[in-house]
């Protein structure tokens, strides 16, 4: 149950308090205000900022239906993706990602936004990223700022997320087939 703000109105009448309800009624209002997380329209650039992420995907490769990890980088200004097929989500198959994608855009990304994988963060400290040697190699190489989202916020990636969902609908059913998986 919960307390509304007529019923507050009525209660505060009865105790002898001379209020009005429009009185209660903003008050509520600017509590829930208050209390509502806020987001920001966000706009961007072209060239600043890309969302990137791993999705498991099917193939049949040879006849066999087996297990990949599609990477899927976003331009958030442009909606340019690139994707690639890994049989494994490691970090070599990161790293590689990211090299194969700035071949392809000819560029890098001012700003490229990742989940907290363990790929590319050791540990989380405070709001702080302790970076993986591998990744921060990558980072200092390509000049790109590394952005992480919130742990447990799914909503942070939505560009992505969406997208990531999208692309296996649109292009991955059925099931793609090929001899190996560069075909595919």
């Amino acid at each position: 149950q919960r307390i509304t703000a007529t019923r507050l109105h009525r209660q505060l009448r009865e105790d002898g308090y001379a209020v009005g309800i429009t009185t209660v009624k903003d008050y509520f209002r600017e509590k829930k205000r208050r209390k509502a997380e806020v987001y920001i329209p966000l706009t961007y650039r072209p060239g600043e900022v890309a969302q990137i992420d791993f999705f498991e995907a099917t193939i049949e490769e040879a006849g066999q239906q087996k297990k990949v990890w599609k990477f899927l980088l976003h331009l958030m200004y442009s909606g340019y993706e690139y994707i690639w097929l890994y049989e494994r989500c490691d970090q070599l198959s990161f790293l590689d990602a990211l090299v194969r994608a700035f071949n392809a855009l000819e560029g890098i990304p001012q700003r490229l936004v990742f989940d907290n994988l363990t790929l590319a963060v050791r540990r989380i400290i405070g709001s702080k990223r302790d970076l993986t040697p591998a990744f921060k190699a990558i980072v200092s190489h390509y000049l790109f700022e590394a952005c992480f989202t919130r742990p447990g916020e799914g909503h942070d990636k939505g560009g992505v997320e969406s997208r990531g969902k999208n692309i296996r609908l649109q292009h991955m059913v059925p099931i793609p087939r090929g001899d190996n998986l560069t075909e595919i």
